[in-house]
C-alpha cells in the first residue's frame, strides 16, 4: 500500500496494529517499506534467523536426543536392559557444528559429537567411563507441512575400567556398538509432519516405533522452527505411556501404516490392553 509522505508513518502504525491484533496472518514474516517505498532487510541477519529456525528441528531430532537426555522422556530408544545392578553417576554430551549449508528448502550440517557416561557400584571404587565419539551428517528437508531429517553418524567407543555387564546407556540407538562393537555407522530417517488440520505436529523415525505428538499455537509455520516457549514438551506415545484415547491417533496410524505398506517401516499400532 502506497500512502503520501506525510500519511507514511501513521499508515505503518496501522498495519502494525491490525498484525499483531490478528492472529490468523498468512505470512511468517512481515516487513513495512520505508517512506520512498524501499525496503530495508539485513539480509545477513534474516540468513541468520533462518539458520536458527532449521536448527531447531536438530535440537528436538533423535540423534539430539539420545546425546543429551539419553534416559530423559522422548522418542528415542532406551536400552531397557542397562542399569541391572549399576548405577549411572552421570552423562554429558556436547556438539561441533562444523559447517552448514542453508537454502530455502534444504539445509545440511555437518558436526561432531562426543557422548561420555560413567557407571559406578554404589559404596564401591568400581567404575566405568564410556566415551562415543565421531562424526556426524544431517540433510534436512523443508515442506510445506512438514520437515525430513536424514543423519548419517559414524561413531567408536572407548571405555575405561571395568565392563560390567556389556550394557552402555546409548546401545539402543548406537546398535552397531552393542556386544562387542568398537566403531561403525548408524542411519536414521525422522519426519515433522502436521496433523489435525494444523494444530498438532507428528514426530516420528522410520527406524524405531516410538512417536510424539506437540501442540502448536494458532497460525505457526513450519519455516518458524520448533521452540520451548511456544510449542512446550510433546506427548510421548511408547512403551512407558500410551494415551489409547488421543483424538488424532486414527490420523497418525494412517501416516505410519502408509509407510509400512510401502516397505520402508514396520509399525506396531498398541492395544488397549
Amino acid at each position: 500500500m502506497k500512502a503520501p509522505f506525510k500519511d507514511h508513518e501513521l499508515m505503518v502504525q496501522r498495519c502494525k496494529g491490525f498484525n499483531l491484533s490478528n492472529d490468523k496472518s498468512p505470512f511468517i514474516k512481515i516487513y513495512y517499506p520505508e517512506c520512498d517505498h524501499s525496503l530495508m532487510i539485513d539480509q545477513e541477519k534474516r540468513k541468520k534467523e533462518v539458520l536458527e529456525q532449521q536448527k531447531s528441528y536438530f535440537g528436538y531430532s533423535l540423534f539430539h536426543s539420545i546425546l543429551y537426555y539419553p534416559d530423559g522422556v522422548s522418542i528415542a530408544p532406551h536400552n531397557t536392559y542397562f542399569r541391572t545392578g549399576h548405577r549411572c553417576c552421570s552423562h554429558s554430551a556436547k556438539v561441533e557444528l562444523e559447517h552448514t549449508e542453508v537454502s530455502q528448502n534444504k539445509s545440511i550440517m555437518k558436526g561432531t559429537f562426543v557422548a561420555e557416561d560413567q557407571q559406578r557400584i554404589p559404596h564401591s571404587n568400581q567404575y566405568c567411563n564410556v566415551t562415543d565419539s565421531g562424526q556426524f551428517q544431517s540433510e534436512f528437508a523443508f515442506m510445506k507441512d512438514g520437515v525430513s531429517i536424514s543423519t548419517d553418524i559414524h561413531v567408536a567407543r572407548s571405555i575405561e575400567g571395568i565392563d560390567f555387564d556389556g550394557q552402555k546407556l546409548r546401545d539402543a540407538f548406537f546398535t552397531c556398538l552393542s556386544g562387542d562393537g568398537s566403531e561403525g555407522n548408524v542411519h536414521c530417517t525422522e519426519y515433522f509432519v502436521t496433523i489435525a488440520n494444523g494444530t498438532r505436529l507428528l514426530h516420528y523415525s522410520l527406524e524405531f516405533d516410538s512417536f510424539e505428538i506437540f501442540d502448536l499455537p494458532s497460525n505457526w509455520f513450519v519455516d518458524q522452527g520448533l521452540s520451548l516457549d511456544t510449542i512446550g514438551c510433546p506427548k510421548v506415545f511408547d512403551d512407558y505411556g500410551f494415551d489409547h484415547h488421543d483424538p488424532d491417533l486414527k490420523e497418525v496410524y494412517e501416516i505410519l501404516n502408509s509407510r509400512k505398506k510401502s516397505g520402508i517401516q514396520k509399525v506396531f499400532v498398541k492395544t488397549g490392553k
